[in-house]
C-alpha cells in the first residue's frame, strides 16, 4: 500500500455497491477527499456519479477528449451534441432557425429564440424535466403518466409525425388527464446542428 500518496486513481470504486450503500460511500469519499486535499482521478461510466462527486469531468469519446469542465459548465455548455446526450437523458426536436427563431417541426412545440446571425436546420436537446404543459387543441397528445419518485413520467405523442417521447414533470403538479393535449415549451433548451455542433 502507498502512503501519503500525492495523487490517488480510483477505477470503477462503486461499481460493486448496492445503490444506497454507494450513495453513502460517494457522499464520505468527496468529503474525506475534500478534508485531505488530495488529488483524485476517478474513472466511472455513472454519469450521476461523475456530476456529483466530481470538481471537473473529463468526456472523452473513442480516446478523444471531447471536454473538460466543472460539472456546471459541461451542463449548461456542451461542447457538442454528443456530450449532452452522454451527460443524461435528453429529448430531441428538429426544427429550423431563421430570422433569430427556432421553429420546431411539430406545431406542438414553442417555438423560441435563438442565436442571431445563423440560420438553417437546427435540433433542439433538453432533459425531459425541463419542459411546460399547457392545454392546446393541436397540441401532444397524453398517452399515460405514472409516478417517478418526485417525478410523473408522462407519455405523449406528437400530432402528424406520431413521434413518441416521455417527459418528467414535478409531482406536486396537477397531472394531465389521458387523451388531453398540450403545448410543450422547452424551458432551457441547447441548440446543435444536425451534425451536432453547438449553436450559440
Amino acid at each position: 500500500l502507498a502512503t501519503d500518496p500525492s495523487l490517488l486513481l480510483l477505477d470503477e470504486p462503486f461499481g460493486a455497491l448496492d445503490p444506497l450503500v454507494r450513495r453513502d460511500i460517494r457522499v464520505w469519499l468527496r468529503a474525506l477527499q475534500q478534508r485531505l486535499g488530495l488529488t483524485t482521478v476517478m474513472v466511472t461510466h455513472d454519469r450521476q456519479e461523475a456530476m456529483e462527486i466530481a470538481d471537473r469531468v473529463a468526456v472523452l469519446r473513442g480516446g478523444k477528449l471531447l471536454q473538460i469542465d466543472t460539472p456546471a459548465v459541461l451542463e449548461a455548455a456542451p461542447a457538442d451534441a454528443f456530450v449532452m446526450r452522454f451527460l443524461g437523458e435528453t429529448l430531441e426536436f428538429p426544427g429550423r432557425v431563421e430570422a433569430g427563431v427556432f421553429t420546431p417541426v411539430s406545431s406542438a412545440i414553442a417555438p423560441f429564440a435563438a442565436p442571431p446571425g445563423r440560420a438553417g436546420e437546427a435540433v433542439a436537446l433538453i432533459r425531459p424535466w425541463q419542459v411546460r404543459l399547457s392545454p392546446a387543441p393541436d397540441g401532444a397528445q397524453i398517452d399515460e403518466t405514472h409516478p417517478a419518485g418526485a417525478f410523473h413520467r408522462i407519455s405523449l405523442t406528437l400530432p402528424g409525425t406520431g413521434a413518441a417521447f416521455e417527459i418528467l414533470s414535478p409531482a406536486e403538479l396537477p397531472t394531465p388527464a389521458r387523451g388531453q393535449r398540450m403545448r410543450i415549451e422547452l424551458l432551457t433548451p441547447r441548440l446543435f446542428t444536425p451534425k451536432g455542433e453547438p449553436i450559440r
